[in-house]
């Protein structure tokens, strides 16, 4: 039986997974059939919403915000993700499920797909910094794969990720998936440092060249 691996790191700060801006998620959400956003079809000439989303990515990438979040991780021994010292990450799980389908969640999602898209590379030389000289990439990826194939789905989760939640929820309450079926993998629990930069290495590609 081969082994699904729903990867679940909101990524805005490192893609909820880990990221620059806070753990993440630089990571893959998983198409689910109430909780994603829809991905819009690309056009060859940039719209106005494109003009308007790369400023934005670039203020973000220039931002005091982001330096010191990245700061944050080079000097920390965990893991973290963008929600974390927020109100919001005690909030009931009803409301975390309606944030990630309301506006406020989509215009999230939309920062984390656009983020992984166009700033792969910096978010890759970012972590790497992080990482520090000790990481070793190979035994990291080496568990990571161990890890997938111990169940018949692995979901790799912050706690309180809104988007980790509606996944879980997902699988384990609408899909009715049996509960030995799913393994759940708290990477703030373990403090997986090594293997939440592996996966966000892994979801996070550089970005392409631009053409000539």
């Amino acid at each position: 039986m081969r082994t699904a691996v729903a990867v679940v790191l909101a990524s805005v700060a490192g893609g909820c997974c880990f990221s620059p801006f806070g753990g993440g998620c630089g990571g893959a959400c998983p198409t689910t059939r109430r909780y994603t956003v829809s991905m819009k079809q690309e056009t060859s000439r940039p719209s106005l919403e494109d003009v308007i989303w790369g400023a934005v990515l670039d203020w973000f990438k220039n931002s005091e915000m982001a330096a010191k979040r990245h700061q944050e991780h080079v000097n920390g021994d965990g893991v973290t993700h963008m929600m974390k010292g927020t109100p919001f990450v005690n909030a009931p799980d009803a409301l975390k499920l309606r944030f990630v389908n309301d506006g406020a969640g989509r215009l999230v999602s939309e920062f984390m797909r656009r983020e992984q898209r166009e700033l792969g590379q910096w978010k890759v030389e970012k972590i790497m910094e992080a990482a520090g000289p000790e990481f070793d990439r190979r035994a990291a990826m080496k568990e990571l794969k161990e890890i997938a194939r111990s169940a018949p789905v692995v979901v790799l989760s912050f706690v309180d990720c809104p988007w980790c939640l509606a996944a879980k929820t997902l699988l384990l309450d609408e899909l009715e998936l049996p509960p030995d079926s799913v393994r759940v993998v708290e990477l703030e629990v373990a403090d997986q440092r090594a293997l939440t930069i592996t996966l966000t290495l892994t979801t996070n590609p550089p970005s392409p060249s631009p053409s000539p």
